[in-house]
């Protein structure tokens, strides 16, 4: 008779304990982060672009079928496009303050245009079918849009690049552009469609340092252009890489809850 009381003893604890750890996670806050970053694309006729966000449970905006409405626009809407949302793909998961996130990026599909755009101060705006609507803030969104013929100023062989040793976000500080020959006279070097860079010449080796810390970069396109404003696009290098980006990201960080 003490066994069958302690066997019922341990299913009632066991029970207890579900219970607790589901309603637990019913009252946990869903929350969302987005990085300050810079995304830069090069246009063409079938180009996507991708923003990148972390959240810590399962939510209706994970679905894109969901989606009625994506615009990204800045704050005074005086710049703004709207979007189509393709799909939404997982790339990893993340720990921060004691919680696991799924980082995701979201696929977006632009509308046809025939110049440059550029938002400072973009804002991600998704309705869902429910009317629900939710507004982000992720960074810059720059499109660079040219007619002109690519020229081939540097015959590159590879991309490789270092993070800055004497700070903690992920980014980096350096680009190293292997090369078996430089064609042309360089006259400038773009980070993006927005971002100038310092560079040198070492060996065979073009290296790009990059000063601009306010901001991570994603997938930015490399362009130099020579001493006539031709322009060679190396587009495009993946400049975070790492598993760790909520964490070493500090004031970039813009979070959201979503419940």
């Amino acid at each position: 008779m003490k066994q069958v009381i302690i066997y019922i003893s341990m299913i009632v604890v066991a029970f207890l304990m579900i219970f607790i750890i589901k309603y637990n996670e019913a009252k946990q806050p869903i929350k969302i982060y987005f990085v300050n970053t810079y995304y830069s694309y090069v246009l063409d006729e079938e180009e996507t672009i991708d923003i990148m966000f972390f959240i810590n449970h399962d939510y209706p905006i994970l679905d894109t079928n969901n989606y009625m409405d994506v615009k990204i626009y800045n704050e005074d809407q005086s710049k703004q496009m709207t979007l189509s949302a393709l799909e939404i793909n997982l790339m990893g998961s993340e720990s921060y303050l004691g919680e696991t996130y799924e980082k995701y990026m979201l696929e977006l599909q632009m509308p046809q245009i025939n110049q440059s755009f550029y938002i400072d101060d973009a804002i991600l705006e998704i309705t869902l079918t429910n009317d629900d609507i939710y507004q982000f803030y992720f960074g810059t969104l720059s499109l660079f849009y040219s007619e002109q013929s690519e020229v081939n100023i540097i015959d590159w062989q590879s991309l490789s690049a270092i993070k800055d040793a004497e700070t903690s976000i992920s980014r980096i500080k350096e680009i190293y552009v292997a090369f078996n020959e430089i064609n042309q006279t360089i006259d400038e070097i773009y980070i993006g469609a927005n971002h100038q860079v310092n560079w040198t010449i070492n060996d065979d080796k073009l290296i790009l340092t990059i000063d601009y810390d306010k901001q991570l970069l994603y997938a930015c396109p490399i362009m130099i252009y020579n001493d006539q404003g031709d322009i060679q696009i190396i587009d495009y290098f993946l400049y975070i890489n790492d598993y760790q980006i909520l964490k070493e990201s500090g004031m970039m960080l813009y979070g959201y809850l979503l419940s």
